[in-house]
């Protein structure tokens, strides 16, 4: 069998590139510590399981519920309650998942309950924000609209009337 030079070249480069990577390449207790899942305390997995308790409710049971918690809901845990509620459907709601988020205006006592309103107010401050692009996108369409109108009256006045014989 006849092996060109480029073959042996590209055969030499491969192996070379082979070697430099596995020599570049984590240990093993690397690698594992790297699939390790983030350790997920007790506290964050009952926030977690009482959040899709509750989203796993009705809405009419929601709503029912949250005007209870918007009404008389002063304690900690009703204030938590109210925030899990209003994550069930931020689009929907969104302004009610603002109104939760705004109830905790001195930082939450535990370290879960501050990661999980931190993780909210993220993403209650991404739809504020795409709620904004979106608004701005509509009144960018509705001019464009506006003027294809525009261009089409002045089209329309444009071309003579023909009178029929």
């Amino acid at each position: 069998m006849k092996v060109s030079a480029i073959s042996l070249v590209w055969l030499s480069l491969s192996t070379l590139g082979l070697v430099a990577c596995h020599s570049l390449a984590p240990n093993d207790s690397e690698v594992q510590d790297a699939l390790l899942p983030p350790r997920v305390t007790a506290s964050h997995r009952d926030w977690l399981v009482e959040r899709t308790e509750l989203c796993q409710q009705s809405v009419p049971e929601q709503r029912a519920r949250m005007m209870e918690l918007t009404v008389g809901g002063k304690t900690p845990e009703d204030r938590m309650e109210r925030l899990l509620l209003a994550s069930c459907q931020p689009e929907r709601t969104p302004g009610l998942l603002r109104e939760a988020l705004a109830q905790f205006d001195e930082p939450p006592a535990t370290e879960s309950e501050r990661a999980l309103v931190s993780l909210l107010r993220d993403h209650a401050r991404t739809y504020r924000l795409l709620e904004e692009r979106n608004t701005q996108l509509a009144e960018q369409l509705e001019t464009t609209i506006n003027g294809i109108r525009d261009i089409e009256n002045e089209v329309d006045a444009l071309r003579p009337i023909r009178v029929i014989p």
